[in-house]
């Protein structure tokens, strides 16, 4: 009778790639205003891209240690 596959333990997720991404608030009051709230929309954004490429990478490094101990 063979041994049952190894199978390791999920990868530990930090909770702050959870957090949620807050968008700056709408103060823009005159057209000079915008370049200000376009350089912080794209700051969030970037952190959420961050956000989401390290959850793929945990997901993509827990798949293949659970596909290599078997």
């Amino acid at each position: 009778m063979s041994a049952p596959p190894k199978s390791t333990l999920p990868l530990p997720v930090p909770s702050s790639l959870f957090k949620s991404c807050q968008v700056p608030d709408y103060q823009v009051q005159n057209y000079g205003d915008y370049p200000g709230y376009i350089a912080e929309l794209f700051a969030v954004i970037e952190q959420c891209n961050s956000q989401i490429s390290a959850l793929k990478t945990i997901e993509r490094i827990s798949f293949t240690l659970n596909n290599s101990a078997n």
